[in-house]
């Protein structure tokens, strides 16, 4: 009303106009009673008429054409209760009770309505605020286990590099401990001929070559009457770091090229898949390698050959085999391939040459291959099983976890020392252990 005053209506006038036309149409009703309904005038003409036409202005809103509506509901309401108040002997009160039911009911609907539509409102965004929670719950955990999965491939490839010239070591009845100074040499040579070259690739072949003069040089002592080789390979661990770390020290700075990944997710347009899916060619020749290994031991000659001289020197003394040569060169191949699995840290992942490159890979490798109890596919899952724990810590930050980062990076070491504590069993500790192993002398 005030701001109908503001805008210069006359309001008194309205009001005074609007009151007149209502009593002229209630006039008119009242007419209509008379003459048409009742036929004479009488004293229970106004019997609540005045009320419930108030009523049905309230439940229709006022709004013209759902009074009419609203009329014509009330009109049958009355003509019902008239009769049942006939055919049933109801008292006379039964419209006006039907009639007050009905307008109660229509005001307290109309008073509730918006309380009801707020709970409504409330009710779906507590279930839109539960499903985002939900939804984000699926994502996180897609989230994790897709960085898990992808940092069990990045991690575990050196790995699987590492633990298969191990096995192979180990078959022929040797151990090397020293893969650790291996794969940190391979990790300082194929940095610096990448970065000199210009090829990664080239790189990866001087690693290959690192290992396999160490490897050699391991397998050459190792030959000599009364040396230990547990003994030698800890002495090759600190001889190979210390000339990595002498010899690298002006390849720190330096950017060497990166090794090409596969892209394996372009199939999808969420940028997580593709980086998950992004696999370096390393990952595929082990893979490879290892069911070529597996199926090399059982069924090739040299295979046959390799097993008989790390189960019993003496019997393939006597078919005319050499088992020193036979040791050597295959020391000389597990330093080869660990030789790789340390360029693969340098030039692929984290793909860089600093002290602090391994953080034991050539030491957990040993305890990973007597899990994988000396078979090459099992050395292949061990291998993803460390990788994977590994990245458990990078997988936890990728969905928003931080803390403990430091706590869960210590988790490979953590399941090396679960997974020897779990299998090492009094009557199946060295079960497959090659005989001429000197862990079983």
């Amino acid at each position: 009303m005030r701001t109908a005053r503001m805008i210069g209506l006359p309001v008194d006038r309205l009001v005074i106009l609007t009151c007149v036309l209502g009593g002229a149409c209630a006039g008119l009703a009242g007419m209509f009673e008379v003459a048409a309904v009742q036929g004479s005038a009488n004293a229970a003409i106004i019997a609540g008429y005045g009320a419930s036409g108030i009523l049905v202005a309230f439940a229709a809103r006022q709004n013209p054409l759902a009074i009419i509506a609203c009329a014509i509901l009330l009109g049958g309401i009355e003509a019902s209760g008239s009769l049942l108040q006939r055919r049933l002997g109801l008292p006379d009160a039964t419209t006006l009770i039907l009639e007050g039911i009905l307008f109660t009911s229509l005001l307290a609907w109309e008073a509730l309505t918006p309380r009801i539509v707020a709970w409504r409102l409330r009710l779906n965004e507590r279930a839109i605020q539960t499903q985002g929670r939900c939804n984000m719950a699926d994502l996180d955990l897609a989230t994790f286990f897709l960085a898990l999965l992808a940092g069990a491939i990045r991690v575990g490839t050196p790995f699987i590099f590492v633990s298969l010239g191990e096995c192979l070591t180990e078959k022929s009845g040797r151990i090397n401990l020293g893969l650790e100074g291996i794969l940190v040499s391979g990790a300082m040579a194929g940095y610096a001929v990448a970065y000199l070259s210009g090829s990664a690739w080239t790189g990866v072949l001087a690693a290959g070559g690192t290992g396999l003069l160490l490897g050699l040089l391991h397998g050459a002592i190792c030959s000599l009457p009364r040396v230990n080789d547990i003994a030698v390979g800890i002495a090759l661990m600190v001889l190979g770091t210390g000339l990595a770390f002498f010899l690298g020290k002006s390849f720190i700075q330096p950017q060497a090229p990166s090794l090409v990944a596969i892209g394996l997710g372009g199939w999808s347009d969420d940028e997580r898949v593709r980086s998950a899916l992004s696999i370096n060619v390393l990952f595929f020749i082990g893979v490879a390698l290892a069911f070529v290994l597996h199926w090399g031991l059982r069924s090739t000659r040299w295979g046959l050959m390799l097993r008989l001289v790390g189960d019993h020197a003496e019997s393939a003394r006597a078919l005319g085999y050499r088992p020193v040569l036979v040791r050597i060169a295959a020391t000389a191949a597990g330093g080869f391939l660990a030789g790789i699995g340390g360029a693969y840290l340098s030039l692929y992942y984290p793909g860089s040459w600093n002290e602090g490159l391994s953080s034991g890979q050539g030491i957990m490798a040993v305890a990973l291959v007597i899990f994988a109890r000396w078979q090459p596919l099992r050395c292949l899952w061990a291998a993803l099983l460390f990788g994977a724990a590994g990245a458990i810590g990078p997988a936890l930050q990728s969905v928003g976890i931080s803390a403990g980062y430091y706590l869960f990076a210590a988790a490979p070491y953590a399941l090396t020392l679960a997974v020897m504590f779990i299998t090492c069993r009094p009557n199946q500790t060295l079960s497959g252990a090659p005989g001429e192993l000197s862990l079983t002398r």
